[in-house]
């Protein structure tokens, strides 16, 4: 028999005392862990889950909690966590050789110094549809390692790449210098979970199509002349999300990205969806993983 987790379960216990401003009644968010857990095997992911149970906040909730742990969780256990106390071990460069983070630092860093990044990262924006914050540690700590900058300095670099989070992340990280920021793969704890899971949106609740995050990233989109998708799912939502209607020929980016584990007539379909929504310039290929598309273009995607 599998068993939930304590800290998830005391975490909802705590708002359930505090939501009732007396005696407790955590058993609806019990009950909706329970459901949760018997519905996963038949959902395409957790967000799936969440949305198909829209308007119901017992569930909706205890997804989002659990959602926070896991994540905490896999940024303590990752290999791009770190000891802030022990400088040297800023980024382990074994742990991250074969990964795209490390293609990615190696292009964009080629022939420049960190003054130079500083106005090439004005031109990179990522697009996030998970709540981690994977690279946006990845890039501060490896300024750090690469030029030998202090933590201030990296947070420069930083603050002049974009980061878009549709569906919001779990908390902004210290150097982003915002209330409530919380550090990579910290310790959980009940109010940490109550207050991350807050930030998190599903697919219902993030489309809101006049909010400053979706009009940032579709803005970021319409200058772009290069878009590279990583991992990316392609599904329909998301792609409306970034270009809810055709847009001038004249704006229409050359499209490079991995298709690693999408059939080959789906990716017509994708291609084709694609081309409709911005562009016909659109190169996606089943057999390269994200580390090897960046070997694989590097002279396309090269910022010299």
């Amino acid at each position: 028999m599998t068993h939930g987790d304590g800290l998830v379960a005391s975490a909802l216990q705590n708002h359930a005392q505090r939501a009732n401003l007396g005696y407790p009644d955590p058993n609806p968010y019990f009950a909706a862990g329970r459901r949760i857990a018997q519905g996963m095997p038949l959902a395409l992911s957790i967000d799936n889950f969440l949305d198909a149970h829209r308007g119901d906040s017992a569930i909706e909730l205890c997804g989002k909690v659990a959602i926070v742990r896991a994540i905490l969780n896999a940024e303590r256990s990752s290999t791009l966590y770190t000891d802030v106390n022990r400088p040297s071990d800023l980024v382990r460069q074994e742990s991250i050789s074969d990964t795209w983070f490390n293609k990615f630092w190696k292009l964009v860093t080629e022939g420049c110094s960190f003054e130079q990044l500083l106005e090439r990262a004005k031109t990179i924006s990522f697009i996030v549809f998970n709540y981690d914050r994977c690279i946006e540690h990845f890039i501060v700590n490896a300024a750090q390692s690469y030029y030998g900058v202090n933590i201030s300095e990296a947070s420069r670099l930083g603050a002049a790449i974009s980061f878009y989070h549709p569906y919001g992340s779990i908390a902004p990280l210290p150097w982003m210098s915002q209330p409530n920021s919380v550090a990579y793969g910290a310790e959980a704890s009940e109010p940490l979970l109550l207050a991350c899971a807050q930030q998190l949106k599903t697919f219902t609740e993030a489309v809101d199509h006049n909010s400053a995050s979706i009009s940032g990233l579709r803005n970021c989109l319409g200058r772009a002349d290069r878009v590279v998708f990583l991992g990316f799912a392609f599904h329909r939502q998301n792609l409306k999300l970034m270009w809810p209607e055709q847009r001038p020929e004249a704006n229409r980016p050359h499209f490079i990205g991995t298709a690693h584990g999408i059939s080959a007539d789906d990716l017509h379909l994708i291609s084709s969806e694609i081309a409709t929504l911005t562009s016909p310039q659109t190169q996606t290929y089943r057999d390269l993983f994200c580390n090897q598309l960046f070997h694989q273009f590097w002279r396309g995607l090269s910022m010299n």
